[in-house]
């Protein structure tokens, strides 16, 4: 029960490594982007059609992946931490 504890905290560490990611990602594209008054009208255009007809990229799905990809992670570590201590 301990081992799974501590792979769930890695995973759940994982989710908030990519919460960091994504707001540090996000600062980023605030500070570097420049707007263009001339194509402003088309832009909006485009806008639309891709909110409308696009998806929904903050499912739970994505979550959970990436809370059980850190746990594979740490248990591939530990196993391979354990073959490599026995020989």
């Amino acid at each position: 029960m301990k081992a799974f504890l501590v792979s769930l905290s890695v995973g759940v560490s994982f989710l908030i490594l990519y919460y960091i990611y994504q707001i540090i990602s996000g600062f980023y594209l605030a500070e570097t982007h420049a707007p263009n008054i001339m194509h402003a009208y088309k832009e909006v255009d485009e806008l639309k059609s891709e909110v409308e007809f696009g998806s929904v990229h903050k499912s739970p799905i994505v979550h959970v992946g990436i809370i059980v990809l850190g746990m594979v992670s740490y248990y591939i570590s530990r196993v391979f931490k354990s073959k490599l201590a026995k020989n």
